[in-house]
């Protein structure tokens, strides 16, 4: 649990997998400021905002623990399982987008779900 009070454990990574929120993005700063691991590897479930992103850099360069930071990653695993082969993004006609035959690539390629955050254009 992240919230949960750690002992220091040196020469270990740490992999933390963690909604993107302002107190779990605080945690982690906190915790690299504590030097508890050697190197933290950060899974974001979701998008992880600018802001955000922008807030666990300004304070690891604070702290002087930019180097424990190894990987941050968004692994975009808030979705819907419809069916075995088939789950939503929540996204308006992404299904019609993605599967139907007289869809220009090009319409295809500049769809939202295509890799692109849809904020960050």
């Amino acid at each position: 649990m992240i919230d949960a009070a750690r002992d220091r454990i040196p020469d270990v990574p740490a992999v933390y997998f963690v909604q993107p929120t302002e107190a779990n993005v605080e945690r982690i700063a906190k915790d690299c400021a504590e030097n508890l691991y050697d190197e933290i590897h950060v899974n974001f479930v979701s998008t992880l905002p600018r802001p955000l992103l922008e807030s666990l850099a300004r304070r690891v360069v604070e702290s002087e623990s930019v180097r424990r930071v190894s990987k941050v990653y968004q692994q975009h695993l808030n979705f819907v399982a419809l069916e075995h082969h088939l789950f939503s993004l929540n996204m308006k006609d992404s299904f019609r987008v993605m599967h139907d035959p007289t869809m220009p690539d090009t319409k295809v390629r500049r769809a939202p779900m295509m890799g692109r955050c849809p904020t960050c254009r």
